[in-house]
């Protein structure tokens, strides 16, 4: 599973857009939770579903870079951190293995679903 980008990890990613978005640790005990319980849900629903892996895993091989799905869910290089823009537009951004979501995904509930 990728890693919930915590101070304790000591991650950093030294990309910012031009907008200045950040990938920041998560510090907020209920948004690590939100993303535990995110993973957890990602792991029942696709990886223990071999149906729906095999469909992820086909769709991810077409992305660039032409990994599967279960591939880039083992990938220990993989980061997800927390970006404090409030702009509803903007969900989240990759850079390379880094994984940026955008701070009001946390604060509505139905935001995800």
């Amino acid at each position: 599973m990728p890693h919930i980008n915590r101070p304790s990890l000591k991650h950093e990613t030294n990309f910012r857009t031009k907008d200045g978005d950040k990938w920041l640790p998560f510090t907020d005990d209920a948004q690590i939770q939100q993303m535990i319980d995110a993973f957890m849900v990602i792991n029942s629903k696709v990886i223990w579903d071999k149906t729906i892996l095999k469909s992820c895993n086909r769709a991810f091989a077409n992305l660039p870079g032409h990994r599967d799905f279960a591939t880039v869910w083992r990938d220990p290089g993989i980061y997800v951190s927390f970006n404090p823009n409030p702009d509803p537009g903007l969900s989240g951004i990759t850079w390379k293995k880094d994984i940026t979501l955008s701070s009001w995904l946390f604060k509505n509930p139905n935001a995800a679903a």
